[in-house]
């Protein structure tokens, strides 16, 4: 499987260690060959400028391939907003937005799945219909429940 992470799971993976936890346990579980980081959802991410950011991604590249919006991905991404934005009565001036970016690069990279908290991704999957799986942040957490009462 090829999973490909949006911008707001690479947040959510540098601020919380329990999502961390449940991420590498979600690639142990599913045999993940494959982690795409788009290099849209990695520009998102560093626009704080921060220092760590730019060393938990350094950190990251180890398991994770940075993926650059090509050729193919943008063929991909424009059949993608053409049909999406067919009859719609208001078109935005800028068809082609990230998040249908990250998308076309996934596409394009035989990704199975994106994992992303945006709502965006669930209209362009289930308008055009596409074979990707969508995965929340809900869907990867671990929930210990060592010390709960068990009756």
């Amino acid at each position: 499987m090829i999973i490909t992470i949006d911008a707001n799971i690479l947040v959510a993976l540098f601020d919380d260690k329990s999502f961390d936890k449940g991420f590498i346990k979600f690639c142990k579980d599913h045999t993940v060959q494959q982690i795409i980081i788009p290099a849209p959802a990695m520009c998102e991410f560093l626009a704080r400028d921060s220092v760590e950011r730019f060393q938990f991604l350094q950190d990251k590249k180890r398991i994770a391939s940075i993926i650059g919006f090509d050729e193919k991905a943008a063929y991909i991404t424009a059949d993608m907003a053409e049909r999406y934005f067919k009859n719609k009565v208001e078109i935005p001036r800028q068809k082609v937005k990230v998040d249908l970016q990250i998308l076309g690069i996934a596409i394009a990279n035989k990704s199975n799945v994106i994992l992303t908290r945006d709502n965006d991704f669930v209209k362009y999957i289930n308008h055009l219909n596409l074979k990707i799986i969508l995965k929340k942040i809900a869907d990867l957490y671990i929930v210990d429940d060592m010390f709960e009462d068990k009756k």
